[in-house]
């Protein structure tokens, strides 16, 4: 738990770590994280950040990475885009409707399949132990989509029409909160899905295939291997 330290005896004897921020926790709870993982004998932390962190100072991922950077450990940064796998997740019972109900407008967004970021950070994970360095890794799939492509991929991948809806910003969080969404958490979802309505969202890189020696994982793909979720 980042934000307990009494938690931090569980890095003892580790060498290597990977983190992830979790909405509404402090930044200064991972800086706490990683001084505790260094004088705990750690080396190497992979931390899941957001595509374009080194371009939003403002955002706690970018906080967080530097506080890494700063933190004497080999760092590295997994820059990643939108998760294909929050469509199966947080948003499954409204595909289960029909509907996407995203405030992004027709922005586009790179998503990434987290079968792929997993992959990369097992890489990273396993990479042989060198002098501390900073390396980032901006990993999204081959496509960057609006939800109402991505609406009608799940359509085509289930036989029936998935439409987007895109209210506006003090709907989406009323309603999502009445569905049980921590605030917190809806007003980060919130935060993301207005970058992709402001078009800032749509950059694609080949980070995951310069990683893995391979394409990443399409939307289409995807959608069918996790049809079964939905139906």
């Amino acid at each position: 738990d980042v934000a307990d330290p009494a938690t931090h005896a569980a890095l003892r004897g580790a060498a290597v770590l990977f983190a992830m921020w979790p909405p509404g926790t402090a930044v200064s709870d991972l800086g706490r994280l990683f001084t505790a993982a260094r004088e705990a004998g750690v080396r190497r932390v992979v931390f899941l950040s957001i595509l374009g962190a080194e371009r939003l100072p403002f955002l706690p991922h970018r906080q967080i990475e530097r506080r890494l950077e700063a933190s004497g450990l080999d760092a590295v940064l997994l820059r990643s885009g939108y998760f294909m796998q929050n469509l199966s997740g947080i948003h499954a019972p409204e595909v289960r409707r029909g509907e996407l109900f995203i405030p992004s407008g027709e922005g586009r967004t790179s998503v990434v399949d987290v079968r792929d970021v997993a992959a990369v950070a097992g890489r990273e994970l396993a990479r042989p132990l060198a002098a501390p360095a900073v390396r980032a890794w901006s990993l999204t799939g081959p496509q960057a989509l609006t939800f109402t492509e991505m609406g009608h991929l799940l359509g085509v991948a289930l036989g029936r029409p998935v439409r987007h809806t895109s209210p506006g910003p003090v709907a989406f969080v009323r309603t999502v909160t009445g569905w049980g969404v921590p605030r917190g958490l809806a007003l980060f979802m919130l935060a993301e899905y207005t970058v992709a309505r402001l078009g800032l969202a749509a950059r694609r890189t080949g980070d995951v295939e310069a990683a893995l020696g391979r394409p990443p994982i399409s939307f289409a793909r995807f959608a069918e291997d996790h049809r079964e979720v939905w139906l």
